[in-house]
């Protein structure tokens, strides 16, 4: 039988679901996209599907480590955030 090479975002275990305030912290190592699904890959080889209006926010902040917070607020389900950074 013949392996697939997939993506780690296609593999199973690897996929993050993050439910309403939960936090995932890791470094973003990449943003992939997979036909109309947009993924952050982290370089833990775990990644996180994401809507895609967060891909702006995020192009600058690739090989940083961030926390990313999953909420029930309309209109912020995700919030990313620079580990380390504060608000001022």
């Amino acid at each position: 039988m013949k392996k697939e090479n997939k993506a780690l975002w296609q593999q199973p275990g690897w996929l993050l679901i993050l439910h309403a305030w939960e936090e995932y912290i890791g470094t973003l190592a990449d943003i992939a996209e997979n036909d109309d699904q947009r993924y952050f890959a982290f370089e833990d080889g775990k990644a996180l599907r994401i809507p895609a209006e967060y891909i702006d926010d995020v192009k600058e902040i690739k090989n940083t480590k961030i926390a990313i917070l999953a909420t029930d607020i309309p209109g912020k389900e995700l919030l990313i955030k620079k580990v380390g950074e504060t608000d001022e």
